[in-house]
């Protein structure tokens, strides 16, 4: 049976979010001083990869968009499936 009641994040998880993201950013800044790039660039690819790899662990976890692409359809007005708890 689905619960209608929204998913809601202890304070484990957000840590191992966060945590997660900052690793993703890491990698990437790390990634950006092997090449050579300026601090604009290291900075760009550091947001880039902690961006799309939150994005993708979301996804392959089933969490459903990140906040910020569901913000930007609520701004448009698109039509997105809530997060359900499946039990």
């Amino acid at each position: 049976m689905q619960s209608s009641e929204p998913l809601m994040a202890t304070p484990f998880a957000t840590a191992l979010d966060l945590g997660g993201t900052f690793v993703f950013a890491l990698s990437g800044a790390l990634a950006g001083v092997r090449h050579g790039f300026d601090l604009f660039g290291v900075l760009v690819l550091s947001f880039a990869t902690a961006t799309s790899g939150g994005i993708i662990c979301d996804l392959l976890i089933g969490a459903g968009l990140c906040f910020g692409l569901r913000l930007l359809a609520i701004r448009r007005g698109w039509q997105l499936p809530a997060a359900r708890r499946h039990d």
